[in-house]
């Protein structure tokens, strides 16, 4: 699991460069029906991605969008070799997940 961060001051950029990052993920994935997890801000920002690279790319689909706190304690519970705290910690933070 790999963290990547791109900084820009133009929205666009950085949507065709998640176009780019996510095309390339899908085409490395053993299992491509294993949804790629992008953590986002806010639900605006979501469905602004959504139909951004819907409409660039035709279709877009088979992509887990997780709001920031969430998807860090998923990070981090991933690391935990404790599974019954990874269950427990996994629980809470899905009954807070975004779209």
């Amino acid at each position: 699991m790999a963290l990547e961060l791109y900084f820009s001051t133009q929205l666009d950029q950085l949507a065709d460069k998640f176009s780019e990052v996510v095309t390339a993920e899908v085409r490395s994935k053993e299992n491509v029906l294993d949804p790629s997890v992008v953590i986002v801000p806010n639900s605006n920002l979501a469905k602004w991605l959504q139909l951004f690279l819907a409409n660039k790319n035709s279709i877009f689909m088979n992509i887990e969008f997780q709001y920031l706190e969430a998807g860090l304690w998923g990070m981090l519970a991933a690391l935990d070799p404790s599974e019954k705290k990874k269950r427990r910690c996994w629980e809470r933070i899905n009954s807070r997940s975004c779209c």
